[in-house]
């Protein structure tokens, strides 16, 4: 459903949520549908609570010693709770979890990068430059045109510049 980005087209994401609670709900450790969970139901949908919910299933159920990748989880949570639901002390909890869980997966320098990006928001919790880099991550991340646009847009509220490449590449 959500991967069809022709379909999508035409119906639009109105049945994220839902899909994703029918695919969570069937199989709680069956990680990569929750890597889609953020652009279709929190950046397609606006429903970011729902977003956080629905990986909070994951994180109940999946742990880096039934999947390396596990971090992950925490890691969208985080950014969730941080760029839509400015739950700053939230995407803190997030950040910890996921340098925690990738430090067990030995993801030594991602654990060592999700611990900084804790610090540095109980350090900075109204920081320009961290929602700059958390809207960077969206995009470089997404796997929707839509939600490409979205961190685009919300980059250029922060004061970015967007320039295409010749390569037609964004920078």
């Amino acid at each position: 459903y959500f991967g069809d980005e022709k379909a999508r087209q035409q119906t639009g994401c109105n049945l994220s949520d839902r899909y994703f609670e029918i695919v969570t709900q069937r199989d709680r450790k069956f990680l990569i549908p929750y890597i889609f969970i953020p652009s279709g139901v929190s950046y397609c949908q606006g429903k970011p609570e729902k977003t956080v919910e629905l990986l909070d299933r994951g994180i109940d159920a999946i742990s880096p010693e039934i999947h390396d990748n596990a971090f992950i989880l925490p890691l969208l949570q985080g950014l969730d709770r941080f760029l839509l639901l400015s739950d700053i002390e939230g995407a803190i909890d997030s950040y910890e979890l996921a340098a925690q869980w990738a430090q067990e997966a030995g993801f030594s320098s991602s654990a060592q990068r999700f611990g900084q990006m804790a610090q540095y928001l109980q350090d900075n919790p109204d920081s320009v430059q961290a929602l700059f880099v958390g809207w960077q991550e969206v995009y470089k991340n997404a796997v929707d045109d839509r939600v490409r646009q979205r961190a685009i847009t919300e980059l250029e509220n922060l004061g970015a510049r967007v320039e295409q490449q010749p390569n037609g590449d964004i920078r």
